[in-house]
Order: structure tokens, then sequence, then C-alpha cells
């Protein structure tokens, strides 16, 4: 059985997390699984609370599924097609810089992570691991502390 349990971060934190396991992409079919993984997790964030990340136009959203399957295709010790795109780093902070992410948006990206992994059909140490370090790695994408005051906070009227 795979604990999908979230710890909490702490804004600044940059924890280390468990090196993925290729043997996940294996099990799911290799790359194009990862595909296939990936298409449904990103129809799902669609169609949640955090949709508003992401595009809206369908032709967008694809090259946006595309472009970050490659990127974890890479993560999992695939391919180095993500890496070779223009302008684009591997570094998950540059990555977020241009969305204000807090620990909610987090969880809420985390739930659709659960999702994905419950469905799949293959061994619960795999699912495990794969839990394991996204859990601790999306700790990395938080960039809006949640006790910082906005300026409409700030500003007595």
């Amino acid at each position: 059985m795979v604990d999908y349990k979230i710890t909490k971060t702490v804004f600044g934190e940059r924890p280390e997390f468990p090196k993925p396991n290729p043997e996940f992409m294996v099990a799911i079919g290799g790359e194009k699984g990862m595909q296939k993984l990936f298409d449904k997790f990103y129809d799902m964030i669609s169609e949640s609370e955090i949709a508003h990340f992401f595009p809206q136009d369908d032709e967008e959203m694809q090259e946006v599924k595309e472009r970050n399957t490659k990127y974890f295709i890479e993560f999992y010790g695939g391919k180095k097609d993500y890496s070779t795109i223009p302008n684009k780093s591997m570094d998950i902070i540059k990555m977020h810089i241009n969305f204000s992410i807090t620990e909610k948006a987090r969880y809420l990206w985390l739930g659709v992570v659960q999702d994905i992994l419950e469905e799949l059909e293959i061994e619960d140490d795999l699912k495990q691991g794969f839990w394991d370090t996204f859990e601790s790695f999306s700790k990395w994408t938080v960039n809006r502390d949640t006790q910082a005051k906005t300026y409409e906070d700030m500003v007595k009227v």
C-alpha cells in the first residue's frame, strides 16, 4: 500500500529528494507510457482548481504537455530531449518563477499526482518511489509564502 503523505513546505528551503527510479518509467511502458501518463495528468489538471496556472488554449496546452513530458522523461533517465530545447532549464525554480505557487496549489497538484498513481497497475514500491520523489520535489516549486502579506493586506483604506 502506498503512503500518500504530504509534508509541509518550509518556505525557502530546498529539500533533497529521492533520485527518480528509472524502473518506474519501464513499468508504465517506457517513454510512450510516460506520454500517456502526463497526457492524462494535464487533462485532469485542466479540470482542477489550479487550471489557471496552465494555458486554456488547447494547442498551447498540448505544447505544455509535450514539453513537460520531455522534462520528466529526461528526469527519469530517458532521452535528453528537454535540455536541448532552446532557453529551457532543468532548474525547477527557474521553471516556476513566473507563477505564484502557494502551499495550497502544491497540495492540489499533488492530489492529481495521487489520483494518477492510484490508477496505475504497477508495483506499490514503484508508485511509492514516484510519490516520494514528487512530494519532496514539489516543495521547490512553492515560491509564494503563505504567511506573506499582499499589498492589499498592508494598505489601510
